[in-house]
């Protein structure tokens, strides 16, 4: 089953998706905005890169609690710089949805040929939302916080 993704390396080149976080842009707006979205991203263990549609960076919400990665829920960051819940049960799970959003049919194929390859799919449609983990900190609403604060410390 095709799911246009890679796993990311520990030591690996840094994705594309992080590259153009470093501040140095002239408006205080964006500098305040990134700084808020970096803060949040060390707060985030990423794993995959899916090339669908819109490059998108999938990963462990560790949070300021500092979750351990078997308990984490799913995060995913992408080219428009948003930082996202995901709901799904495993980054197998998500990547299968993202993969076939809004046809059944080519999700149950694609199902298939991953449990044939001897994968559990716990997901059940291509819409079944079951979230992995609870969430004690929303990733969204602290990049929302930061960015506020990063805003009023810049006038």
């Amino acid at each position: 089953a095709k799911l246009n993704a890679r796993m990311l390396t520990p030591r690996g080149a840094l994705p594309e998706l992080l590259q153009d976080l470093d501040g140095a842009d002239e408006d205080a707006e964006t500098r305040a905005n990134q700084r808020a979205i970096r803060e949040v991203l060390r707060m985030v263990t990423f794993v995959v890169e899916s090339t669908n549609d819109n490059a998108k960076l999938y990963g462990y919400w560790r949070g300021p609690d500092k979750t351990p990665l078997a308990q984490c829920p799913i995060v995913g960051f992408d080219s428009e710089g948003t930082i996202s819940r995901e709901i799904g049960a495993s980054l197998v799970d998500i990547l299968l949805q993202e993969s076939c959003y809004d046809e059944a049919e080519l999700f149950v194929e694609r199902k298939a040929a991953l449990e044939k390859a001897g994968l559990a799919i716990k997901t059940k449609r291509w819409d079944d939302y079951t979230s992995r983990a609870k969430w004690k900190t929303d990733p969204e609403k602290l990049h929302a916080k930061l960015y506020a604060k990063y805003r009023k410390e810049r006038r």
